[in-house]
Formats: C-alpha cells, structure tokens, sequence
C-alpha cells in the first residue's frame, strides 16, 4: 500500500504537477504570432532560454503521458502491452511499474494462486511424457528428474521459466514475465513470492523484485501457459538443504524438503538403509561406491593378477572400503543385458537421460517414456521408469561378451536420501551441462565425473579430455583420460572424430548412436567423447560445444565448471557439498573427489605402472622361497572329503559350518572367520577389531558378533569354541577347520620326488574359481595388507605350471590340460598357462587347435584389461604356432 500511495503520488505530480508548475512559473512558451527574419539574429536572453526548456519539459511530459495512457489502457483491457511506445525506453518502463503499483492499490485485485497452494496442485501425470518429442538427430530430454512415483502420488506438479539473455538493451523483468504467461503484469508479485530467496544456477537469490538475471530458473504459477514453459514433478523448497538423515532414538527423521521413501514403515531398517546410502558420501575414504570400484579394478588391471604390490598400502585400503565392485559389475551386466533383450527383439535401446542405485536395484529415467519393459525390467505406470530389483537375475558376464555398454555416459553426481546414488547421462543431456556456486567445490565434482567416466565398469572406449586442469590425473587412466590447456586444442579433434559417426548414422538409417551400438558392435566407432572444462568456454566455443552436445548422432558430453546461461543443464554447489539443480528436481550430496584423496591414487598407479613384470621363473621359483611349510593333518588333504568348518578361499568365499545365523550377520561374520583362518598364528584383539570395523564400532557391538560367530562355528570335539582367546590373548581357530589356503600351501610346499604329482594334483583339487574377486561391498579391506592374495595366485599358477610339465614328459595330455584349466580357472590372466596350453594343443591337435586355444587367450585378456595388452613371449609364441592369428584378432 505504501509503495501503490507513493506510485499515485508520483503519477500525480508528473502527469498534473509538471503542466501546473509550467503554466504558472514560465506561461506558455510559444510565441504568439509567427516570428520574422529579425528573430534569427536577436539576443537570446533568459526569459528566451528558458522558453526553449520549457518546450523540452513539455515534449517529455507528453511523452510519458503517452507512455501512463498506454499503460493504464493495456491494464484496464487485461491484454498487456500491445505495442512499445516510440522512444519509450526507460520512460515506459517507468510509467509500467507506477501504473502497475496503482492499479494495484484501487483495484481489488489480489494473489490468486499462493505459492503453497500452487505447488499442491496437480496436473496429469502423462504430460511431462507429451511434452516431450523425439526428433531425428535431436537429443530432447525431460528438464526434471522423474520421481520414483507418479507425480500424482507425490502431490506436486509446477512449471518452470528460463530467464531469456537480453536482447539489445531491454532485459526481461518479473511485470513481463507476468505479462505475457499470467495474463497480467500485476501478477509479477506471486513470481516474487514464489521465487524469493530460492538459490539460482549462477549461486545468487531473487532479493530485489526489479532485478533478475539472464539464465535463472523462475518456479511459475500452476496456471500460468505459453511457449517457453516447462512441466516438472517436483522443485524442492527455496534454501532447503539436501536431504540427510539424522537417527533419533533408532528411529528415522529427515531434515525439511526431504521425502520419505516408500519403506520407511520400519524405522530401523529406514535408518539402516539410509546410513548405508549416506556413507559414500563421508568423510572417510573416496568419494562414492561405484567411482572406488572404478579404481580399484583399475588399479588390479595395473598391477595384474601376480604383480608387486606398492610400500604404500593405505591408499588401496581406503578404495577397498569405499569401493561396491558387485554393484558396479551388477550395473554393467545390468545395463548390457537390457541392450541385448531389446535387440533380440528388435526393439530400439530407449533414450535414458538419469538412473539411480538403490541396495541392488537399478531404476533408469527414460525420455520419452516406454511403458513396455522387457523382464527382468518392470515399467511404472506412465512407462517413464524401468526397474530392475535387487533380486532379479540377469545372465552371466560369458553371454554378454561382445554386447556394447549402451550408456557409457552415466556417472555419479552424487546421493540422495530417497533414492541412493544419483546418475546423469551427459550424452543425453542434448547440450552443456554447468556446474555453478563455489568454484572449489564445482571442480572436486567435475574431477569425480571424469575419473568416473574413465574408470566405471559399464564404458566402453571412452575419451575423456580435462581442459584447463592443474593437476594432472591422466595416470588414472593413460588410455581414457587426456588433459590440454585449451580448448581449441581439441574441439577440432572431436568434431573430427564423431563426424564419421553422424555420417554413418545417416548412411545406414539410424536414430543416433544408442541405436549404433545395438546394430553394430564397433566399439571403436561409437566411441564417446566426453570434455570435463575447468572455466566457461567463449561463446564461440560454447556455440560449437552445443552444437556438438545437442546432435544425438553424435556421442558427445560437455561439463563445464562455472556458470553457462546457454547450458542445457545448470546445476549450483554450495561450500557445504550441496547440488542443486532445480530444473532437474535434485538437491543431493555432491560426489566430489578431492586432492587429498586422488593424490595417492594417481601415486600408487603410477607406481605399479613402474614396477617391472613377474617372470615365469619368479612365478615357478616362488613356493620353494617360503621360509617353512604349513603343517596339516593329512586327512584334510582329499578335498572330496566333508570337514565341520570350512573356510574355501580358492574361488569365491564360503564359509561353512554346523550352526544357524542370520543372513543380515552372514557376511560379517564370514570376514571374521576368513580373517582368522589367514592368520593361524593368532590375533591380537585390537588388530581383529580394526580390521573388521575399521570404521569404529564399540565393545558391545564387537562382544556380540564375536559370540555369534561362536555359537555358528560351534564347539571342537574337546568342547571348546571353534574361535577361542587362547592364554595368550590372541584369537585362533580350532585345529579340525579345514581352510583350503592352507591345505593347498602344505601340498604345494612338499610336493617333491615321487609323490611330486600326486601332491600338486590334490592341491588343484581345491580350486573352485576365480578368487579374492566378488568380495562384499566395504569388507575385507585388510587384505591390501595380507600376502594371501598374491601367494594364493601364485602358489596356483606355479603348481598348475609343474603339473602340466610333469604330465606332458609323461604323455598325459589329458592330466596337462586338466592342471592348466583348472589354474586358470583361478587365475584367467595367467600367460605363462596360457601359452603352456597354446604349446599342448598345437602338439596334440596342430596350428587349428593351437590358435583356437589363442583366440580365446586374447579374449580373456582383452576382457579383463590386461595393460599393455599381452606378453611380447605370447605374442611371439602364437606368431610361431598359429600364424594370422594374432591379425584376425586385432
């Protein structure tokens, strides 16, 4: 009201006082007769002068009335600004805001749609699936992350606006925006309402109705219409943090803005579920699970199956805490599977722009919304979901070999209480995607991205390329990841490079590249092209790198860190770790990757990359370098033979045993039991207790499972706990459990002299596997610190070495083949078996069978990235006995 009477006062004094004061100070300007030659050449004097400024007060005077009438005329009509007054300029926009503010005030117009009101209302759930088209080489994705319910259900449904660049010297303003969606420019204030204090992608908040920005995101009134308007589910409240959860007396709250999940009926099993979501996310360790896993495996491929491990083991300790490999494998499978289901039945891969990870299950964001999904996959009701729980099955990594990961761009932004693990497909994303806010931490996010990219288990051949970056990362991945100072240095090279993608997208009839990888299983062809930027490009630039992002024929991502009013996506940091991109609907933790915790990492692979290979001697010399045999009962030598407890390494982990236990203690009580067997010299509590609860966990907690690994484990004949404190104060198991490790090694180490076969045959006999791979998520990180790792492998690969050769200088063909599978059933890298098995089969079967055997050799290796590709001896050796091989391979 007051700004309404200050604005009538305003008006008053303008379009009354300026005429009043004129006529009475200065009268009327123009002469009253028509003036003569002598007027040209007379004296100007004051009264002269100030007639001529009374004439330029009275043209502005008119003016602006002209721009009020117009004004109060458009008002009363309800249609707006028609036109622009001539010359308008400043003075018409005055004239709007007075006029607006009086209206205002005389009228009984009042705000019809309140914010809260406004976002409880709700639309069809359909229409975010309607608005969204697909246009051939157009990548056209959702503005807002589908909600893992309909938006029904979830009670809130709004419409967004972009704020539009200037054009010229007019910028937009809040009375336009109202203008010309509203209907109305005197709705501007439930635009205010709605967007004050809201944080903007450029880090800044609505504070001064008149000032706004070009490229921020405005929450619209449920009403409003027009083009330019876009329909999402959900926008989380203004200044709201990112969802966290705090326990209160076992129970579960969350923190304003966040959402309850669907299983939150169990406050224990809510709270549960939440602190295991929430903990790839703290302090301790890296980042996230599925970025851990990335680097774990890549530091394994590195190292390979019998390398040296580094002095510094701490570093791979925390990546084994942090990492989740089964859910990484099981994404990977996961998402290959889905692409050979559809292409089986010849259907097209659907466009997935976000996903999200919750325990096991996998849920993928579609655009534009499929509703049929092929089983395992459930569909939501509106087709814009597909789910895959955690108990589905999905086929085996052997029937999906030569299958292309079909959404390699998927990577973690970072964890949502509701939904776990956030992904973002940066190809899908039809332009660029900016990361504004703080600066510092809008650069651990985009280094976490790119190592992600270059590391994750479900990309095939990406090319990531950090431009701008100090510190560089390209150790991570030497294949994967590059680093360049600028831009220009690899725009060109892109553009080059995907052209031949657009080109035979065009040649052959394909939609884009997810369809490509489906057809044609060309890795090298549908290679994405994935530029992580430290700072905003020029326009120029940021023209091409649309163009480049936004043409769906091309596998292109661009992530730039700073504020870019053009990006398709826009998304601001807070210092605290927070994301929010409220075109997306997502406020969450951040996944970042910080100096402090890739420094080590980029020092330990380069570290294995620098440690020299081991030799076929060191490998068959290892075992007799051991310092003394183990000693067994040699009844648990016949592996067909049942023991009480067993404790099986060499495959996957099992423990068994006579007792009972829950299935929820099963795995934590497997770690405790292979920990102990590993150590049959005993354990001191408090190395038990840091092992197995690294993170901390009282003395309650570690009595408890201490005696419920007892009562599974069982009593001895004697009556005493299988795991017993012995006098000493160290933890041993009891003498009849059978631990295959240990059996194996006591073979191995005697076998000598007549019995030499006999005694390497029965060690083979306990080989089930691949070993030490498939370990839960977050456990067993001590084994960077334990020697089983390697000695098992090697001890394997040795034995089975000996056996073959023994055999063969025996003529046993059948016994050799049998001693090199079964070692490389443990250890599938192992060249040195293999090329003892490309010589057997090419003495037994010739050049067929020598180079069938080296076919599946290199596949092996290829599948499980052995660096540096194979053994310059293996190569030689299948140039001898398979000659073209190697050719056809490649």
């Amino acid at each position: 009201m007051v700004r309404g009477l200050l604005s009538a006062t305003a008006l008053l004094a303008v379009v009354v006082g300026v005429p009043l004061l004129l006529a009475s100070f200065v009268g009327w300007p123009l002469p009253t007769s028509a003036p003569d030659r002598s007027w040209l050449t007379s004296a100007i004097d004051a009264a002269t002068l100030m007639k001529v400024i009374a004439c330029a007060v009275w043209l502005a005077w008119a003016h602006f009335t002209v721009c009020v009438v117009v004004e109060v005329r458009a008002e009363v009509r309800g249609q707006g600004l028609q036109r622009r007054v001539p010359l308008g300029g400043g003075s018409q926009s005055i004239a709007r805001r007075l006029v607006g503010a009086v209206l205002l005030l005389v009228t009984s117009a009042t705000v019809v749609a309140p914010a809260a009101s406004a976002l409880a209302q709700t639309a069809p759930t359909g229409r975010l699936a309607a608005t969204a088209t697909v246009q051939a080489h157009t990548r056209q994705v959702p503005v807002a992350l589908a909600a893992p319910s309909s938006a029904a259900e979830q009670g809130t449904v709004t419409k967004l606006y972009d704020v539009k660049p200037p054009e010229g010297r007019h910028y937009e303003c809040l009375w336009d925006i109202a203008e010309k969606y509203l209907g109305s420019g005197l709705r501007y204030k439930e635009l205010v309402q709605l967007n004050q204090g809201r944080l903007q992608p450029d880090g800044r908040t609505l504070k001064d109705p008149d000032l706004i920005h070009p490229g921020w995101v405005l929450v619209m009134p449920v009403d409003a219409s027009g083009l330019g308007l876009r329909v999402v589910d959900r926008v989380p409240s203004p200044g709201t943090a990112a969802p966290a959860v705090a326990k209160v007396s076992g129970a579960t709250q969350l923190r304003p803005g966040a959402v309850p999940s669907a299983k939150t009926s169990d406050a224990g099993t809510a709270a549960q579920a939440a602190d295991s979501a929430l903990a790839t996310v703290a302090p301790f360790g890296l980042a996230g699970a599925t970025l851990a896993a990335g680097l774990l495996v890549a530091l394994r491929r590195r190292r390979g199956a019998l390398g040296v491990p580094d002095e510094d083991l701490e570093p791979e300790v925390d990546l084994r805490l942090a990492a989740d490999v089964p859910l990484a494998q099981r994404v990977d499978r996961a998402l290959r599977d889905l692409s050979q289901r559809l292409t089986a039945a010849d259907r097209e891969i659907p466009p997935v722009y976000a996903a999200w990870l919750q325990g096991g299950a996998i849920t993928l964001a579609l655009s534009p919304a499929v509703p049929d999904a092929p089983a395992p996959w459930t569909a939501d009701a509106a087709g814009r979901t597909w789910t895959l729980s955690d108990t589905a099955d999905i086929v085996s990594v052997e029937e999906l070999d030569g299958v292309s990961a079909p959404y390699p761009g998927l990577v973690t932004l970072g964890v949502q209480e509701r939904r776990g693990s956030v992904l973002l497909d940066l190809e899908s994303a039809g332009g660029v995607i900016s990361l504004g806010g703080d600066a510092v931490v809008a650069r651990e996010v985009a280094a976490s991205v790119a190592v992600e990219l270059a590391t994750n288990l479900w990309s095939d051949e990406v090319q990531v390329t950090l431009v701008g970056f100090g510190d560089d990362l390209t150790a991570i991945a030497p294949d994967r990841l590059a680093r360049v100072d600028d831009l220009d240095q690899v725009l060109d090279v892109v553009e080059r490079d995907t052209a031949r993608q657009a080109a035979t997208c065009a040649a052959q009839g394909l939609s884009g590249v997810l369809r490509g990888r489906q057809v044609r299983a060309d890795r090298g062809l549908w290679r994405p092209q994935f530029l992580v930027l430290s700072a905003a490009p020029t326009s120029a630039q940021a023209t091409r790198l649309t163009g480049l992002a936004a043409d769906g024929r091309r596998g292109v991502g661009v992530l730039v860190v700073g504020d870019v009013p053009t990006a398709r996506w826009r998304m601001v940091l807070t210092p605290a770790g927070t994301l929010h991109a409220t075109a997306l609907g997502l406020d969450l933790a951040a996944q970042r990757l910080t100096v402090e915790q890739y420094g080590p990492v980029v020092r330990m692979l380069a570290a294995s990359d620098a440690r020299p290979a081991v030799t076929d001697d060191e490998i068959v010399g290892f075992v007799r370098e051991q310092a003394s045999a183990v000693l067994v009962d040699e009844s648990m030598a016949d592996a067909a033979r049942s023991f009480p407890v067993e404790v099986r390494v060499l495959g996957p982990l099992e423990v068994r045993a006579p007792g009972r236990i829950d299935d929820a203690r099963r795995e934590l009580a497997s770690e405790v039991v292979v920990l102990a067997a590993l150590h049959p010299e005993g354990l001191h509590p408090n190395v038990l207790a840091s092992a197995i609860w690294p993170r901390g966990a009282s003395e309650q907690v570690q009595t408890g499972a201490l005696a419920h690994v007892q009562q599974w484990l069982g009593d001895d004949d004697s009556g005493r706990p299988r795991l017993a404190r012995g006098s000493d104060g160290l933890w041993r198991l009891a003498d009849d459990v059978r631990v295959d490790w240990r059996v194996v090694q006591a073979l191995v180490a005697r076998a000598a002299g007549p019995r030499e076969a006999g005694d390497l045959a029965a060690a083979l006999a306990f080989v089930r596997g691949a070993a030490w791979t498939d370990l839960p998520a977050g456990r067993y990180a001590w084994l960077a610190r334990n020697r089983a790792e390697r000695s098992s492998r090697l001890t394997v690969v040795s034995a089975a070495h000996r056996l073959a050769a023994i055999a063969v200088a025996r003529a046993d063909v059948a016994l050799a083949r049998q001693a090199l599978q079964l070692g490389l059933r443990m250890v599938p890298t192992a060249e040195l078996l293999w090329r003892d098995l490309i010589r057997l089969e090419h003495d037994s079967g010739g050049p067929q069978a020598a180079g069938s055997v080296a076919r599946e050799a290199y596949c092996v290796l290829g599948a499980q990235g052995v660096p540096g590709g194979s053994d310059a001896e293996t190569d030689a050796l299948v140039d001898e006995l398979a000659p073209g091989v190697r050719r056809q391979v490649a």
